[in-house]
C-alpha cells in the first residue's frame, strides 16, 4: 500500500467512496485520470546520497544548507535539509555515541579522570625531584 502525500502535487487520479444514506450500500466511483506522478517506491535518502553526505561531513562540511548547496554542485538529487538535519543526528550518534550519559558512566568518567589527574601530578613531582637533584649535585662541584 502507498502513502499518498500530504503536501506537494497530488496525484489526479484518485478513488471515491459514496455512503447512501438510506442503505448500507457504498458506491466506490474512480475519476478517468491517469496516474501523473512519480512511482519513486524509495522513501528517504537514497545510499548514495547518503554516501556523499559521510564524505562531505568528513571534509568539514557539517550543516545540512552547506550540504544541499554541496549537493547541487554535484548534480545531484538534493534531499531536504530536514531529511539532512536527521540523517547527520543518526550518523553522529552512530560515529561518536550518544548524547546522554547514565549516573553511573558520569561517576567512571570523573574517577577516571581524578585517577589521571593523580598520576601527572606524581610524574611531576617525581619530575621536579629529578631536576633539582641534579641542580644540588652539579651546585656542589663548583
Amino acid at each position: 500500500m502507498q502513502k499518498n502525500k500530504l503536501r506537494g502535487h497530488q496525484c489526479k487520479a484518485s478513488i471515491y467512496l459514496f455512503n447512501h444514506a438510506d442503505s448500507d450500500k457504498v458506491s466506490v466511483y474512480k475519476t478517468e485520470a491517469e496516474h501523473d506522478h512519480d512511482d519513486d517506491s524509495s522513501r528517504g535518502i537514497s545510499e548514495n546520497i547518503k554516501k556523499c553526505i559521510n564524505e562531505l561531513y568528513m571534509d568539514g562540511i557539517m550543516k545540512s544548507k552547506q550540504i544541499i548547496r554541496a549537493l547541487q554542485a554535484r548534480n545531484v538529487k538534493t534531499p531536504t535539509a530536514i531529511q539532512i538535519k536527521n540523517y547527520l543526528i543518526q550518523y553522529k550518534k552512530n560515529k561518536f555515541g550518544a548524547y546522554m550519559i547514565s549516573l553511573g558512566e558520569l561517576e567512571q568518567w570523573c574517577k577516571r579522570i581524578v585517577r589521571l589527574l593523580k598520576i601527572a601530578s606524581i610524574s611531576s613531582h617525581i619530575n621536579l625531584a629529578k631536576i633539582s637533584c641534579s641542580c644540588n649535585w652539579n651546585n656542589r662541584f663548583k
